[in-house]
């Protein structure tokens, strides 16, 4: 009986611990976590629907890469591969989770930070475009490392 009481405690303690709260940053906000290379993966719509980000180029996939020094530079492929548009941004401001002083399709809160994913929401829904796709109206976007 005693076996079984401490299995089903490591067994409730397993579960309990293993789901991760899907607003949570794992890490610290700083410029020196967000950089790297994200590559875009899915558009939080108005309703807070999220929908799979529509890669154009199958060999080239469409990112941001950001600088600690502040630079955020954006990347998008055309169906043939070529570039649809390569954007900069040569000086963001981060103060907590808001970035601040780019375009508008940067101008948001990090409100998820992982080793492997980014998400950015706005305040209020953007019609900016990030690929030759139109998505209408959204309140985010999230970005993944792979």
């Amino acid at each position: 009986m005693k076996n079984l009481v401490i299995l089903i405690t490591v067994l409730f303690l397993t579960i309990g611990c293993s789901k991760e709260d899907e607003g949570a940053s794992d890490l610290e906000i700083t410029k020196n976590n967000l950089k790297g290379k994200w590559y875009y993966s899915e558009i939080i719509l108005e309703d807070g629907s999220k929908i799979s980000y529509s890669e154009a180029c199958s060999s080239n996939r469409d990112y941001i890469e950001i600088e600690e020094s502040g630079t955020i530079d954006s990347s998008v492929f055309y169906a043939n591969c070529s570039i649809y548009a390569q954007q900069a941004c040569s000086d963001f401001l981060l103060n907590g989770s808001q970035i601040s002083n780019c375009d508008a399709k940067y101008n948001g809160v990090v409100s998820v930070l992982t080793t492997n994913s980014l998400r950015i929401d706005f305040e209020t829904a953007q019609n900016v475009w990030y690929s030759p796709n139109n998505y209408g109206n959204f309140k985010g976007v999230i970005l993944t490392r792979n």
